[in-house]
């Protein structure tokens, strides 16, 4: 029964597996990140996912495309068990609130092996392992860096959305937790530490950057086109073109589902803490507003590559639209 539903998960979804998880799957077969002479559409696609189903298989020393639904699975799940250590025998709102969790993740997750929403799940975990905390130690800083090492090197995008989420903490951090990162500094090893998630992103990307280089692979994509002449030259005159993709974009993104739930979910997150005068309402609100700037700048993020980094006929159709800003709605979530 099990074989039989992963096969039709896999002809349901067979684009993912020819497209978008051939790297995995010549990764694990022959040992490799994408290597010349093999026949995939995007050879200098990041590798961690690839790394996780290669060892989900070792044992079994062979490629079996239903076990990338169950490694994937299980990874995704894996990034939201810490959450439960906050449940009580008691009750409560926050106890529904993390219980309603698995309702909230969107259901595809669990047939999809596209890395979109395991990004989302890996910026949420950032995130929260950050405020489930209690205090600041090393080994906090450990976590969250090796986090945002995985989420640079399992897409480009992942360095924007873990920078977001860097963001998001350091605002936290300096407004709320000061006299905990004065303590925690006290020590001058600490300082040093402290800049390891900064040190582990530069890892992944100047790493990733020279494997491509030794053995020329084609970049997922090209950020090249984009420039500050370029972007001047959109915001004060934008061609026909520039402005037909900009005018599909919003159109999409107000009558779309994604800004109705996001708006719904802020606003009731907000309520819930002016509403009912949690003692930390204040942080509640300031990061409550810290992500709905980070929602803002990802848009704006997604809008540029549509219009400067995709082919005209991929960025008028706004091609895996509703993909993409599910990387951001599942970690908000």
């Amino acid at each position: 029964m099990t074989n039989t539903a992963f096969k039709i998960i896999i002809f349901e979804n067979i684009q993912q597996i020819v497209r978008s998880n051939a790297n995995d799957k010549f990764f694990i077969i022959f040992g490799n990140f994408g290597n010349i002479n093999i026949p995939v559409l995007f050879p200098g696609y990041p590798p961690a996912t690839g790394v996780f189903h290669s060892f989900f298989m070792f044992l079994e020393n062979k490629f079996v495309e239903g076990y990338m639904y169950m490694s994937m699975n299980l990874l995704c799940l894996s990034l939201i068990m810490p959450i439960f250590n906050k449940l009580s025998n008691k009750i409560s709102i926050t106890s529904l609130l993390i219980m309603a969790i698995g309702i909230c993740v969107p259901m595809n997750m669990f047939n999809d092996i596209y890395v979109d929403i395991f990004l989302g799940l890996i910026m949420a975990y950032i995130v929260y392992t950050y405020f489930l905390s209690d205090k600041i130690d090393s080994l906090l800083i450990v976590n969250l860096s090796l986090a945002s090492l995985v989420l640079c090197a399992t897409k480009e995008a992942g360095l924007g959305i873990c920078l977001i989420a860097l963001i998001i903490i350091a605002i936290d951090l300096l407004c709320f937790r000061r006299n905990d990162l004065k303590e925690y500094l006290k020590k001058k090893i600490n300082w040093l530490i402290l800049m390891l998630p900064i040190i582990a992103i530069l890892f992944a990307k100047i790493s990733w950057t020279i494997y491509k280089n030794i053995y020329n692979l084609n970049p997922a994509w090209s950020t090249s086109a984009i420039t500050f002449y370029g972007i001047v030259n959109y915001l004060f005159n934008a061609n026909s073109f520039q402005k037909t993709v900009t005018y599909r974009f919003f159109e999409a993104l107000i009558g779309s589902s994604i800004i109705i739930t996001f708006v719904a979910i802020l606003c009731f997150t907000l309520y819930l803490s002016t509403g009912f005068k949690t003692k930390n309402y204040k942080r509640d609100l300031t990061n409550a507003f810290s992500i709905l700037c980070g929602f803002i700048i990802y848009a704006i993020s997604l809008l540029i590559l549509y219009i400067f980094t995709y082919s005209h006929h991929e960025a008028l159709k706004l091609a895996s639209y509703n993909r993409y800003f599910s990387t951001y709605l599942t970690s908000f979530t």
